[in-house]
């Protein structure tokens, strides 16, 4: 069946760029079709039943789909079952100034080239933040086009950065990486991790010691004590550069207990003093 074209022209208000709304699948007329557009859903109940690409899947509450120009998709419904979900929809123009501004740092070449559209499930806390940001959405008056063309831009910001973006890491990663040590890598980025050394990320990992030194130094080149340090390194480097907080205590909360030790690591790296890579980056 060939799919039938809606164009942002007939679909999207011109003079904001966006449309935003809530389907009730059972009134949706829905047929197969693509759009010269961009889409966000995201399903409030179970078991929604979605045809995309040629393929049938049935869909949890929380599910939230990227589809792009080249998906074409449809939803199943009845008259008896209820199916409701958000819908974004937002013109091609306003996707590319996002991810121009996000700049190349951010996945959008792997978002829009993976051969199925991307999908990740929310958790309930996640289901009603977006919730609140559709109330916030209906508070705004029709009439201010300004307000709603921030407000509409700001929640996309939001949505591609809080939750696309790790679906493009993974694409961009190693794809032989684990699924628990890739998950693992993006917990240990964080302070709260990091500081608190090897153990703790033994500890998080859920696996023994040896057998996570062996896959992270298979998959990342680095043991466990030289993966810590490089994440602490950075921090402190970073931190040098974008805080006037003094030296030592950059130090130690980036977990270090042995300063010597700590001053080696950085002049191993860095090639200078912390104090002169501060003065130097200034």
């Amino acid at each position: 069946m060939q799919p039938v074209l809606q164009t942002a022209s007939t679909q999207i208000d011109e003079n904001v760029g966006f449309r935003y709304r809530t389907v009730y699948v059972f009134n949706e007329n829905s047929v197969l079709h693509c759009h010269d557009y961009y889409e966000i859903f995201l399903t409030l109940e179970n078991n929604v039943k979605h045809y995309i690409n040629g393929s049938k899947e049935i869909l949890p509450r929380g599910t939230l789909v990227f589809i792009r120009k080249s998906d074409a998709h449809i939803y199943e419904y009845s008259t008896s079952k209820k199916a409701s979900f958000v819908n974004l929809a937002f013109t091609e123009e306003i996707l590319n100034e996002l991810f121009q501004f996000l700049t190349e740092g951010y996945p959008s070449k792997e978002l829009l080239s993976l051969p199925h559209p991307p999908s990740i499930l929310l958790q309930e806390s996640d289901i009603l933040w977006m919730l609140k940001q559709m109330e916030e959405l209906n508070s705004t008056p029709a009439t201010d086009i300004p307000q709603l063309k921030y407000r509409s831009r700001l929640l996309l910001f939001k949505i591609f950065t809080r939750y696309f973006s790790r679906i493009g890491r993974i694409e961009q990663s190693n794809n032989n990486v684990p699924s628990w040590l890739y998950e693992l890598n993006l917990k240990m980025q964080k302070l709260e991790h990091f500081s608190q050394g090897p153990e703790h990320m033994v500890e998080m990992s859920g696996k023994c010691r040896a057998y996570l030194g062996r896959i992270l130094k298979q998959y990342y080149g680095k043991t466990i004590p030289d993966y810590i340090n490089d994440l602490r390194l950075n921090y402190w480097a970073n931190s040098l550069i974008n805080s006037d907080a003094p030296i030592l205590d950059i130090c130690y909360e980036c977990g270090f207990e042995n300063v010597s030790w700590a001053y080696t690591l950085f002049k191993e790296k860095y090639k200078m003093s912390p104090l002169k890579y501060r003065k130097t980056s200034q």
